[in-house]
């Protein structure tokens, strides 16, 4: 029962979708719908009566008639085949055929000797016109049905009672047989106009993608030429400015220069964060993973924001957990993104204060390290229902926050994609008016090297730490803690010099004192000058930002001085070096290339005229000798006709760009030597580097250019050409 109730629910479900269409069909929609069906029924409906033609022929083969019926068959066939042929899928077809099957009825009647075989022959007939699927046609067919008993009625004398049940048969036969054409006329149209609709969303669907595909490919056009545009001018300030560095100078200066260098750093990480936004939009951003220092990223935040702490008179801090190697895996960029939104958010909204970064190191295992790290601050904390709002994009606090500090609300969205990029997790705690404790962790794996940040002659010795800020003074206490080191922290001079006098009395005497000068040389003179009285011991002094090589000579003989924000690693090297100088080790120099003859020269073809001498400079700094070329027409001629080292090739000139360039110079050159083609461009996604590699250049370097990557490049591509020639017999 159960079987029967599921088929019955389910015909129910059927036939109501059926009868119920979803909207009203046009008699065009029809037309069109049905115009298949008709020409297949007039195709098919030859082949059905020839068939019943055979079966009523073997029927009449019992009464001797059997030739006279198949006579009959074949010319009602040849009736249908020509009017198929002559009027196809037109009403008149279809009428005409319906007035012919009749006849075929009639005739097997009469050749079989009974109405029985009459009514069972229209009956088959009937059926056969329903694959036309129209409920007209059997009108005509019960007319003719009818009108032929009259010569049956004649010959056979027929009573007046059968012929009346054979018009009831007839009238009945014609309405089951026009009812079932209703509906498969109904249910045919219904499907056709359905499919007709899923094909047009289809149609739709596939369009909105196209449109949507072009309107990516017009986005990251623009965004490739707004990158191009602005590399292209930031790579004259940057180049000049490392020149600049590079000449004699004054302490301040340099100084200077060393500020606007990281600041159009700044500026170029902009750049590439618009880049990086757009990925991540499109799902395309892929993480960069490479062995780095852990401490850079952190380091090079409080250099870029250091002068922004000390203009708001805030103490910026920093404080690293020991167990840290320091040398990870990871992507340093996008850490280096999120640490700049974080604590730049930190110093913008805090008046007064402090702003703390802090880095734990949350998990060891051989599958990596998560590694935690916290910006605190002492701003106006955020209220209970703003935290969750702050990740999501163009969100920001209350309207009173957005009035007074602006912003358009995309850094802390930009931060927690990147952190969920890097297997991390980001969150905020705080309490109004107490200051916010953001939090993110990053999942990096161990470098090649697992040196930590200590010293291990440095441990027990004791240290000394006068700040005027207490909890400046407790984080710094804390980190040389965390080094072996013992450190007490006092908050105003009359504790210090109590502390020295009763270490000095319990015969444990300080090796190194630490003084913040933030109130100025002259305070930081007189409490170093009182130190000194009741013990010589060397001291350090703690420069704020503002007073960077002013004066270039302390008055009073400081061993050394660190700048705030103060960096770990700069303070560990800097006691290293006042404690205990033998284990102090100073960064190796870079070493110049090996192996260039002055003979070797460098095609430069570069259009504008600052990225010229940029290069230019650049270039010869390394030791090799440089011709310019202004654009790849002029780039094609000079390679005909002189040797070079390698060829830096920038991508978007006048006349002839880099890439037709280059597959000119590949198609002239012959089997012998092939000069190696550097791209040198502001183009910097990916699959600008594959058009260069495709092009047949060799290697690829972003602008702005720096001087690493230029130095690796010529050396990867020049030195192998230059071993050749110089270990190449002499004639």
């Amino acid at each position: 029962m159960s079987l029967w109730r599921a088929w019955f629910d389910s015909a129910s479900i059927w036939a109501e979708t059926i009868w119920q269409p979803e909207r009203t069909v046009t008699v065009r929609e029809e037309e069109t719908a049905l115009l298949p069906y008709y020409e297949r029924a007039d195709r098919l409906l030859p082949y059905v009566i020839f068939a019943v033609g055979v079966a009523f022929t073997v029927l009449a083969y019992a009464h001797a008639a059997w030739v006279q019926m198949l006579l009959v068959s074949l010319f009602v066939w040849s009736i249908a085949q020509a009017v198929a042929w002559i009027c196809p899928a037109t009403p008149h077809s279809r009428i005409l055929i319906s007035v012919t099957t009749p006849l075929l009825c009639a005739t097997s009647a009469m050749l079989t000797g009974g109405g029985g075989e009459f009514d069972l022959a229209f009956l088959v007939f009937g059926f056969c016109l329903v694959i036309y699927r129209d409920p007209r046609v059997f009108v005509p067919a019960a007319f003719v049905y009818l009108a032929t008993y009259l010569p049956l009625l004649y010959y056979q004398r027929f009573p007046v009672r059968h012929i009346l049940l054979s018009a009831i048969t007839a009238v009945l036969v014609a309405a089951f047989c026009a009812a079932v054409s209703r509906w498969l006329r109904e249910y045919t149209v219904l499907l056709s106009v359905q499919q007709n609709d899923y094909v047009k969303t289809r149609v739709e669907l596939v369009r909105a993608r196209i449109d949507t595909e072009r309107a990516e490919r017009a986005k990251s056009e623009f965004l490739a030429n707004l990158s191009h545009e602005i590399r292209t001018p930031m790579n004259g300030v940057l180049g000049m400015t490392r020149l600049l560095l590079d000449t004699r100078m004054t302490r301040e200066q340099k100084e200077l220069g060393d500020t606007l260098e990281r600041s159009t750093k700044a500026l170029l990480a902009v750049v590439n964060e618009i880049l990086d936004f757009a990925r991540l939009e499109a799902g395309k951003m892929e993480l960069d993973p490479v062995p780095f220092d852990f401490h850079h990223p952190y380091e090079d935040v409080l250099d870029l924001l250091g002068s922004i702490a000390e203009g708001k008179g805030l103490e910026m801090l920093c404080e690293f957990d020991a167990r840290i190697p320091s040398e990870v895996v990871g992507d340093s960029r996008r850490l280096r993104h999120v640490l700049i939104n974080l604590v730049g958010n930190a110093l913008k909204f805090t008046s007064h204060g402090h702003v703390l970064v802090t880095t734990t190191l949350e998990e060891d295992n051989p599958t990596g390290l998560v590694i935690r790290t916290e910006v605190v601050d002492t701003g106006p904390g955020i209220s209970d229902e703003d935290p969750d709002r702050l990740f999501r994009a163009f969100t920001q606090g209350h309207g009173d926050v957005i009035r007074k500090f602006g912003g358009m609300g995309l850094g802390l969205a930009i931060a927690k994609r990147l952190i969920e990029m890097m297997g991390g997790e980001i969150g905020v705690k705080s309490v109004p008016g107490k200051g916010a404790r953001f939090w993110f962790t990053v999942r990096v794996n161990r470098g090649c090297s697992s040196r930590h940040l200590d010293v291990p002659a440095l441990v027990g010795r004791r240290v000394l730490v006068l700040c005027h800020y207490p909890f400046a003074a407790m984080i710094i206490v804390n980190q040389l803690r965390q080094w072996g080191l013992e450190a007490f922290a006092a908050f105003h001079i009359d504790q210090a010099i109590a502390e020295l006098l009763r270490a000095r009395n319990l015969k444990q005497p300080y090796d190194l004192a630490i003084i913040d000068g933030a109130d100025g040389a002259r305070s930081s003179q007189v409490w170093y000058e009182r130190l000194h009285a009741i013990q010589p011991l060397p001291a350090v002094e703690m420069l704020p930002f503002a007073r960077l090589g002013v004066p270039e000579q302390p008055t009073v003989a400081f061993a050394a001085s660190v700048t705030k924000p103060v960096r770990p690693r700069l303070l560990m090297a800097t006691i290293t070096h006042v404690l205990d100088p033998a284990s102090a080790v100073e960064d190796p120099p870079v070493e110049p290339p090996t192996l260039q003859p002055p003979s070797q020269t460098i095609l430069l073809v570069e259009d504008n005229l600052v990225n010229q001498r940029v290069a230019r400079r650049l270039v010869e700094k390394l030791g090799y000798n440089v011709e310019v070329a202004a654009n790849g027409v002029e780039a094609v001629e000079r390679v005909d006709g002189n040797r070079y080292a390698a060829i830096l090739m920038d991508c978007h000139m006048p006349e002839m760009d880099g890439l037709e360039a280059t597959r000119v110079i590949r198609n002239r050159e012959k089997s012998g030597r092939r000069v190696p083609i550097i791209a040198l461009t502001a183009y910097v996604l990916e699959n600008d580097r594959q058009r260069c590699l495709a092009a047949g250049m060799d290697d690829h370097i972003a602008k702005p250019i720096q001087v690493d990557d230029l130095r690796s490049a010529l050396q990867r591509w020049v030195h192998p050409t230059m071993l050749r020639s110089l270990q190449a017999p002499r004639d």
